[in-house]
């Protein structure tokens, strides 16, 4: 299936981290937010966000980091996040920053509104739910967008696992079982790579989109190999003209163009296994 909106929709922002270095995707309103359940989504969704995240229901509850504040939302119980800046008092941040999220509630929605091929992807940091209530909450969202198609990929945690795994996968809907980072139990610091575990994550997603790419309709895959074609020499500069870069310079420079070179280089894996299945590009010599 060839998807035309991936959304992640929570539980965090460590899904939009992991999956923008496979894809690119721009930032949407889940991206912002903490603590998102999946009845806040559904319901989010169900009510075209209306309700959600107003400014009268938005309490202070302290700083995030050094840059933001943080609020919660009273209704959804859910945590705004990388959006109101510490550089203001947190009441005057939350009147001026406040137009931002009304922005990214107008571009979700509108992104949602213009799709035909979803594909939600939910990895939950706090919470967990069981096989029965991701199918659930799978059908429902589904059953709001009766004229498009939706597939879902759900992610949880197992303590036991040593590698990520599909554990159900029917109906446009899989439930991936992901390894516990070895620092999940300890203090969150660093959460997009420790608490978040991000790697893993990422490793999950690259080969979810290769298999189902090379997996999908014939339409799909021509027009995907077109698409490939067209972006493989802009991501084929861009991740060595950042490989060069890293080498070059020092300091934070080189840490950004480290950071590229590592997200470039998972997009050229991606484009070169779809091209090398679909047109007998980059085979092995």
């Amino acid at each position: 299936m060839l998807y035309d909106l991936f959304l992640p929709i929570g539980e965090r922002c460590h899904t939009y981290a992991a999956l923008r270095e496979v894809i690119s995707i721009e930032f949407g309103l889940f991206d912002a937010l903490g603590c998102v359940t999946l009845p806040a989504v559904y319901e989010a969704c169900k009510n075209n966000f209306s309700g959600f995240l107003l400014q009268e229901n938005l309490i202070f509850s302290g700083k995030e980091n050094g840059e933001n504040w943080e609020f919660n939302d009273k209704s959804s119980h859910v945590r705004v996040r990388h959006i109101f800046r510490s550089n203001l008092p947190p009441e005057e941040s939350l009147r001026h920053y406040y137009p931002v999220l009304l922005r990214l509630k107008a571009r979700t929605m509108n992104k949602l509104k213009k799709s035909h091929n979803i594909l939600f992807i939910h990895s939950p940091c706090e919470f967990s739910y069981s096989k029965e209530e991701y199918i659930d909450y799978g059908r429902k969202l589904r059953r709001l967008f009766p004229k498009k198609q939706c597939d879902f990929l759900f992610f949880h945690y197992n303590e036991f696992a040593t590698d990520y795994k599909t554990v159900y996968n029917a109906d446009g809907i899989r439930i991936c079982e992901l390894p516990h980072s070895p620092y999940m139990k300890t203090e969150r610091k660093g959460e997009m790579e420790v608490f978040g575990n991000t790697p893993i994550l990422k490793q999950a997603l690259s080969s979810y989109l290769i298999t189902s790419l090379i997996n999908g309709k014939d339409e799909d895959i021509h027009i995907a190999t077109l698409r490939y074609l067209a972006m493989f020499p802009h991501i084929w500069y861009n991740f060595y003209r950042s490989r060069i870069l890293s080498h070059i310079l020092i300091g934070k420079r080189a840490e950004y163009y480290k950071f590229q070179k590592r997200k470039f280089r998972k997009q050229k894996e991606i484009a070169e296994s779809f091209l090398k299945a679909n047109c007998n590009l980059f085979d092995d010599k």
